[in-house]
């Protein structure tokens, strides 16, 4: 079940008179059947049952809870409501009110380009329209180059999108499952499942900081040899969300590839040297008229 649906909803009429639901469990506790092929399957799979109220009002016996509502999710039901009887059956109608939510898009493009070889062409570019040309014309006619080059130079594929964090492991993902199993037996639980539910917390949350913290210093010691998993860190938004922290780390690695480091010496200043001083500027009243 696990492997076939992301989402299950369950509704049939299950005739277990017998049993009892608490908060969406099963209370197996003095019930003959409780190794039941059915109810071991409920509780491996973590079905939440979402019926509270009886469902069969046969006349000259009890009214019972028979007809049940299983799902995997309960945020998935938003609402369920008991209706009148439907036509000649004994049994109530029951209606539900679903939250569906649309499948994201699990393919992204990754954009690689040859930085070489756009070097290399634009080595062997006349830059003599420079010279001849204004400013601005130039300028556009330079862009164009750049762009052309940057075109045919840039490789753009699509790939599918990874389901979890770049630096989760296989260890992780599996105690995550195992805090989230016992996250829901929290409410109600043995002591010995409670202690154990800390223990899996305990152990999840060591774990991701100790693969956060070795991920986030691999990404500082490969920033300038190998900068692709930082760029994807930073279009991730994994480290920082807000755009002026954004900018700042952006400028924080520009400055670290462009700037000289802290304790180099000053590029010296050009010398000039003026020989004749500059003449005395007179403003006249016409000219200030003017």
């Amino acid at each position: 079940m696990k492997q076939c649906c992301k989402n299950a909803l369950i509704v049939r009429d299950f005739n277990l008179p017998e049993l009892q639901w608490i908060d969406g469990f099963a209370v197996t506790e003095g019930v003959e059947n409780h190794n039941d092929p059915l109810l071991e399957s409920l509780h491996e799979h973590l079905l939440y049952q979402a019926i509270d109220f009886l469902t069969r009002h046969r006349n000259g016996q009890n009214p019972t809870q028979l007809d049940l509502v299983f799902i995997n999710d309960h945020k998935m039901l938003i609402s369920v409501n008991s209706e009148p009887l439907f036509r000649t059956s004994d049994h109530v109608a029951i209606t539900c009110r679903l939250k569906l939510y649309q499948q994201k898009n699990n393919w992204i493009n990754h954009v690689y380009t040859n930085y070489s070889q756009i070097r290399q062409e634009l080595a062997c570019q006349d830059c003599s329209f420079i010279d001849v040309k204004s400013m601005e014309e130039a300028w556009l006619e330079m862009k164009m180059v750049l762009n052309k080059a940057t075109e045919k130079h840039t490789v753009i594929s699509w790939k599918r999108r990874p389901k979890t964090l770049t630096f989760i492991t296989h260890d992780v993902e599996q105690a995550v499952h195992k805090k989230k199993y016992w996250s829901i037996y929290k409410s109600n639980p043995p002591h010995e499942n409670y202690e154990k539910f800390i223990q899996t917390q305990n152990k999840v949350r060591y774990l991701m900081r100790k693969l956060m913290t070795k991920y986030e210093g691999e990404l500082e010691f490969d920033s300038k040899s190998s900068p692709k998993r930082f760029w994807e860190l930073i279009v991730n938004g994994n480290k920082v969300s807000t755009p002026k922290d954004i900018a700042a780390e952006l400028s924080s690695q520009f400055k670290s590839v462009f700037m000289l480091p802290g304790n180099a010496p000053l590029p010296k200043a050009p010398e000039y040297s003026i020989e004749e001083p500059i003449e005395k500027i007179t403003v006249v009243a016409s000219e200030e008229e003017n």
